[in-house]
């Protein structure tokens, strides 16, 4: 199983190849070329991609998925809690927690999005078997209350916004926005326990487990 991370100008997505090949976020629409180049330099092809997980609602990350559900005939999979906004097209709106976050508030999460309707929704642990993948979706609210990660077979989690990487520290944190901390600390503890070899942020890319436990102090407080 290899994890191939499309590093984008915003949030980053990951394509998981196995069996199958699931993708995890779809970016905006000026984003397409970079996903489109990044399959073709893996030999690989848009419609190997058996389903299409969406980590929450905001527009950087839902940007394409009416794109990708018609070219691959793939699935769109989300939580139920944010299923809702996916139909209207209208982001999930976290509160904003910190002076970071209110500067972060003037980027594109509250822009609106093409409306589309997920094929799949889950509550708890949606196994990814079926669609060629060893691994589960798992619910780690915090920044979003149905945010979504990956936890694959092979040890690796693909967090998503659950840890970030702030471009200016040099030091792992909590994303911009974040609906509920003590939820978003479960989350963080709950990707800890798993103890995985490698974890992949959206704001960081690939990230090392020490890296990780290294500012659990600063997380966790």
């Amino acid at each position: 199983m290899v994890v191939i991370p499309v590093m984008l100008k915003g949030d980053n997505v990951f394509i998981v190849k196995d069996k199958n090949v699931i993708l995890f976020d779809t970016g905006t629409k000026k984003d397409i070329g970079i996903i489109s180049k990044t399959f073709k330099d893996n030999g690989l092809k848009m419609t190997d991609i058996s389903l299409i997980v969406v980590s929450h609602s905001h527009y950087h990350n839902v940007g394409n998925l009416n794109y990708f559900k018609s070219v691959t005939k793939a699935p769109i999979l989300i939580h139920h809690l944010e299923a809702d906004n996916l139909i209207s097209g209208e982001p999930y709106l976290n509160r904003i927690d910190n002076f970071d976050g209110f500067l972060a508030s003037f980027a594109k999460r509250s822009i609106n999005f093409e409306p589309v309707k997920s094929d799949l929704e889950y509550s708890t642990d949606f196994d990814l078997t079926p669609y060629g993948v060893k691994g589960k979706v798992i619910h780690t609210p915090g920044h979003t209350s149905g945010y979504s990660s990956l936890f694959l077979a092979n040890n690796q989690v693909i967090c998503g916004e659950v840890i970030i990487k702030k471009m200016y520290s040099r030091h792992l944190s909590f994303p911009y926005f974040i609906d509920n901390k003590k939820e978003l600390r479960k989350s963080y503890l709950k990707i800890m326990e798993s103890s995985p070899t490698e974890i992949y942020s959206s704001h960081g890319g690939k990230i090392s487990f020490e890296l990780v436990k290294k500012s659990q102090h600063k997380l966790i407080k």
